[in-house]
Order: structure tokens, then C-alpha cells, then sequence
């Protein structure tokens, strides 16, 4: 199981595309002209979005905002505004996290029609959290989300690697649980916040203000000078949250050396 990708939901698409390949130092090595040109127009018409995808090493950060009114991601943006949407996962064993999945009661909400990768999406209403994807790509080093050609300008001298997300709930010892069952792999004892620690990534839940949703809060990423990646963010102007973090497309960005 790895953290292969984050997507956030924004409704200003090319102010967040602009302030995250200036903050972060990350290209973008997908669009839906790309999508168009690689598999046509069906993914984009059921979605009813527009995006664009980073490569941040061999991981993927995406921004998503709709196309047209009363999608899925249309009322997610209404409800919350600009904030962190979902969580990709890689699974080397779909078909047994899907039989967890029906275990538990979790349903599908959408199954990927892809040639080169397998994909379900699950009822937030049942993991709780945000909304999560899980993947398998035919070929475990490719991840077809980001198209073919992302190794070809991927760059790590400003970051390297997303490592983590966090999502706030009023619940996270439960849902910390529920995810450990559902992605089959352990909790971490020893962390600050309850934590899913995955082969590659963690998934830590906060706590939430009474009252307020799940929401994915924070993205985890690796950078070998975090002071570059804040120069970077005042130069740019974004907001930083109380913590001294820069905040893209609504969501703060722990910044990890390494």
C-alpha cells in the first residue's frame, strides 16, 4: 500500500496551478488535453471536472474544480470551499481490499472502465474521512492518473516526495481503526495523532472542531530545504496557517526535510 497521489479541490483552478509549481518546484505532467489525447473525452464528461496533475518524485499532487454545476465536485465546493478532496492509495492486491471493503460495508462509489489500471473510488459515507481511491496500475512503477510521460520532467531539487496527509475528525480514533482494517496495515503506536503507517506514506486523523466535517487538512512533503520552500511561498505571497505552514489550494503543506 503506498500514498500515490493527493487531490485537492479548488475553485480557482490557475491561481493553484500557479502557486503550486511556484511554491513547490513541481511541473505539471498532466491536463485534460492530455487525458483527451491518451483516452478520449468519457472521463472528462462523467467527472464534469478540469485538473491538473504534479509529479512530485514517483508521487502525484492533483487540483481538481468543475466543469459544470451540480457535479460531485461542484456540491463539494459549495459545502466546504478549497480544501483537500481525496486520497489515492496503491494496492498491489485490489481484489482483497475490495472484499474488506464489502466486509465492512463500505460501498463503491465508482469503478475505473480503464485497459491499464484497476480503480475504485468508496462512499465517503462509509470510510469516513475523504473521499478514497483505490489503484492498481498493470504496471506497479506506472500510475496511468499522471499519463506516460512524467518521469520525463519530473524534478525533486525543491521537493522530492508527498509522505503524508492528515484528515481532522471528530472521531479519530475510530476512523484510524477503520482505515488500519479497510487498507491492511498497521497503526502507528508511537505517533502524536493516530496514524495508518502504509509501505510507503501515513495517514494521521486529528482531531476536529466539534462539529465540522471530515476534511483532508494537510499534505505531508518532502523537501531537502524546507526554508527554500518558504522563501519560495512569501515570494509568492500565500497565506501561511498558524503553524508556519504555506497553505495551496486551501490546504496547509507540512514541509519534511529530507
Amino acid at each position: 500500500m503506498y500514498l500515490r497521489q493527493v487531490a485537492l479541490a479548488v475553485r480557482e483552478l490557475d491561481r493553484a496551478v500557479e502557486d503550486i509549481c511556484a511554491v513547490l518546484g513541481v511541473p505539471v505532467c498532466f491536463t485534460p488535453e492530455d487525458e483527451m489525447a491518451l483516452r478520449g473525452r468519457a472521463l472528462i464528461d462523467e467527472f464534469g471536472l478540469e485538473n491538473a496533475v504534479f509529479v512530485v518524485g514517483d508521487t502525484f499532487l492533483e487540483v481538481v474544480t468543475p466543469a459544470r454545476q451540480n457535479t460531485t465536485i461542484d456540491r463539494f465546493l459549495r459545502a466546504r470551499g478549497d480544501s483537500g478532496y481525496m486520497v489515492l492509495v496503491q494496492c498491489l492486491n485490489l481484489a482483497a481490499a475490495r472484499q474488506r471493503a464489502i466486509g465492512m460495508g463500505i460501498r463503491e462509489v465508482w469503478q475505473a472502465p480503464l485497459d491499464d489500471l484497476d480503480s475504485v473510488h468508496l462512499d465517503p459515507r462509509d470510510t469516513g474521512g475523504s473521499f478514497l481511491s483505490l489503484d492498481r496500475p498493470h504496471e506497479p512503477t506506472e500510475w496511468p492518473w499522471a499519463g506516460t510521460s512524467w518521469r520525463e520532467v519530473a524534478r525533486t531539487d525543491v521537493t522530492s516526495e508527498i509522505v503524508g496527509v492528515e484528515i481532522a475528525t471528530e472521531k479519530p480514533d475510530t476512523l484510524v481503526s477503520r482505515w488500519s482494517t479497510l487498507l491492511d496495515r498497521p497503526v502507528d503506536e508511537d505517533s502524536a495523532e493516530p496514524a495508518v503507517l502504509l509501505d510507503r506514506g501515513q495517514i494521521h486523523f486529528g482531531q476536529a472542531r466539534a462539529g465540522q466535517p471530515d476534511t483532508l487538512c494537510r499534505v505531508d512533503i518532502r523537501c531537502p530545504d524546507p526554508g527554500e520552500v518558504v522563501r519560495r511561498a512569501r515570494k509568492r505571497d500565500v497565506a501561511f496557517d498558524d503553524s508556519g505552514r504555506p497553505i495551496l489550494a486551501g490546504v496547509p503543506f507540512a514541509l519534511i526535510e529530507g
